[in-house]
């Protein structure tokens, strides 16, 4: 008696065990095989701000390893600050909408810099501040537009507002850095 009782508790034990284990190895695979809770068109516009800040930044770096003008080492300064934190808000948000994002720029923005990083003195500063500065920042600025008026999450909104008046602000800086 005492035997079946064994068998049948070690029944039961591995009964749990292997339960255990199929719950266990099921656990692992779910967040891979979670869905993402944004719509197909917030997650486009996730990965596009981004993209943005991701191409900001380079730029800045890029900038602050070529330029000896103070003005254009201030502003990208600023540029590599706001945009890190901008990339930090918007990684943020993806991860909590199961949005995975670009980690580093897309074509056009490594082609840009590829050209940048061969110019030299005014020459440089003048591409950088016309280019990374106004071009992309006048691109930004239409990009987070769209997604304070058309985002279908109102957390996506929310960023793409908070975004607008970061971008609207360097717009300002550097028109600014431009006249000086």
């Amino acid at each position: 008696m005492k035997f079946t009782g064994k068998i049948h508790t070690l029944g039961l034990v591995a009964a749990f065990a292997l339960g255990g284990v199929t719950a266990a190895t099921a656990a692992p695979d779910a967040p891979a095989q979670t869905k993402s809770s944004a719509t197909k068109k917030d997650s486009d516009f996730l990965k596009k701000l981004a993209q943005t800040n991701i191409a900001e930044i380079e730029a800045g770096k890029l900038a602050q390893s070529k330029s000896k003008d103070e003005h254009v080492l201030e502003f990208s300064k600023h540029m590599i600050d706001d945009h890190t934190a901008g990339l930090n808000d918007v990684k943020k948000l993806a991860d909590t909408k199961g949005v995975a994002l670009p980690a580093e720029p897309d074509k056009a923005h490594k082609d840009a810099a590829a050209k940048l990083s061969k110019l030299e003195g005014k020459q440089f500063d003048k591409a950088y501040l016309t280019n990374a500065g106004l071009k992309d920042h006048k691109a930004a600025k239409a990009l987070a537009t769209k997604v304070t008026t058309t985002a279908d999450d109102s957390e996506v909104k929310a960023l793409g507002e908070k975004m607008l008046a970061t971008i609207n602000k360097h717009i300002q800086m550097v028109e600014d850095t431009v006249r000086k």
